[in-house]
């Protein structure tokens, strides 16, 4: 879980061990997560965490009275505010946290709380934290170091924000669909993959087969419909050779599909482009309940990467296969980070000449180091590709023929998310 916090040394962190909290403050989270944000951070940073959560619900004004009551509301203000501390020491948090999260929010949208109501709470606790932290810095930080420090606590406060609106929107999108009920619901796929319901079952309601093997796709944007999501959902699926479509309207922006076939011998690699006003993820084939679930499981990965990119691969099939690794990395966003410093270099600056080298040397590695083949996709001559990856080369100082599998990672996170959001 990392070291406590109580312990932590560095002129940029040490500060955050002084935060002022009275250790009698109750915590919202469950036993489990409690003892975790203490073994990660300390006794009187978790304190902190259970304080601001606190303060945060008293800063919304006349609801406060009725929102004290929504013990899940609370429970995820205080962990917006762990995930804070812990980005700003560099420290992922752990999975019991994570799941403490989506099982607050998912009670919370059970129990009545809005969507609208949600966000507030985690407006106003982006103010909370912000100001009790910033004051932590002026209070401990030396001058010259405040604009470092500040950056780093509003850069960590951003991400965490988003990681916990993301799953609330996420939740609440499946609340949505509960609500409207029936078997097209993501309850009832989901109680199959946790095995509230047999396969029998499910088969007999949905009418589609699992004995076989599956491909699941995510279609998304806000610009389409249910309608036209299913369209592009369906096309991909049958463009790779699925003979059985099942879909799940998520949202009116978001809709999960699965395609069925007997054996994989039929399937191709990838889907069709483009998807017009749209966003599909694919992911790898799967053998009977397992391969439905995993598919799905991955297919949602690729979304939630997207999500990072602020509609840069709107009209793209993406696949797990091509972009899994990117993916997996992107669930941690300073891996991510630190990885593209490392693979790019200067080749990670954001500007025509660079994006131009990154897109040749990509094709390079894709059409397994052809500069024939290279040239014909990017439609520019031979001898510009050459030109092109010896500059590369003398960017990256090493010679991009060998060793290339972490390369082609880094410049494919770099293609579908751009430089900027991947970096």
């Amino acid at each position: 879980m990392g070291r406590r916090l109580d312990h932590w040394s560095g002129a940029s962190t040490e500060w955050l061990g002084a935060l002022k909290a009275d250790v009698s403050w109750r915590s919202a989270l469950s036993e489990e997560a409690h003892l975790a944000v203490v073994a990660m951070f300390g006794a009187r940073t978790g304190a902190w965490c259970a304080q601001v959560s606190a303060e945060t619900l008293e800063a919304l004004g006349s609801d406060a009275a009725e929102l004290h009551q929504r013990g899940p509301l609370r429970g995820a203000v205080e962990l917006m505010a762990a995930a804070s501390i812990a980005r700003i020491i560099r420290v992922d948090p752990d999975r019991v946290l994570r799941d403490e999260l989506r099982r607050r929010l998912a009670e919370g949208f059970r129990a009545g709380l809005t969507l609208p109501t949600v966000l507030r709470a985690l407006t106003a606790a982006q103010g909370v934290v912000g100001q009790s932290l910033l004051r932590g810095v002026s209070e401990r930080v030396p001058l010259a170091s405040h604009s470092v420090v500040v950056r780093q606590v509003m850069d960590a406060m951003l991400e965490a924000h988003q990681h916990v609106a993301d799953e609330v929107l996420e939740l609440s999108e499946v609340a949505h669909a509960v609500h409207d009920g029936g078997a097209r619901d993501p309850s009832f796929v989901h109680r199959l993959m946790v095995g509230g319901i047999s396969a029998e079952e499910f088969q007999r309601v949905t009418k589609y087969q699992l004995a076989g093997v599956h491909v699941a796709a995510v279609a998304f944007s806000r610009l389409s419909g249910p309608d036209r999501l299913r369209k592009q959902a369906e096309r991909a699926l049958r463009g790779m050779g699925c003979v059985q479509i099942f879909d799940v309207v998520v949202a009116p922006t978001v809709l999960w599909a699965w395609g069925y076939v007997p054996t994989a011998e039929g399937l191709r690699l990838a889907p069709p482009d483009p998807c017009q006003y749209a966003t599909v993820t694919v992911g790898l084939p799967g053998q009977g309940l397992a391969g439905f679930a995993a598919s799905h499981d991955e297919a949602r990965a690729l979304q939630r990467m997207i999500a990072l990119s602020d509609g840069r691969n709107l009209g793209r099939s993406l696949t797990y296969r091509e972009y899994g690794a990117v993916a997996e990395l992107a669930e941690h966003p300073n891996r991510l980070r630190r990885f593209l410093t490392e693979q790019l270099g200067s080749l990670a600056v954001d500007n025509p000449k660079t994006r131009d080298l990154r897109a040749t040397a990509l094709e390079y590695l894709n059409t397994n180091r052809s500069q024939i083949e290279t040239a014909r996709r990017l439609y520019v001559s031979k001898n510009t590709v050459g030109y092109r990856l010896h500059r590369v080369e003398e960017l990256l100082g090493r010679n991009i023929g060998t060793d290339i599998s972490q390369l082609h990672v880094a410049l494919l996170a770099a293609e579908v998310l751009g430089v900027s959001a991947a970096a």
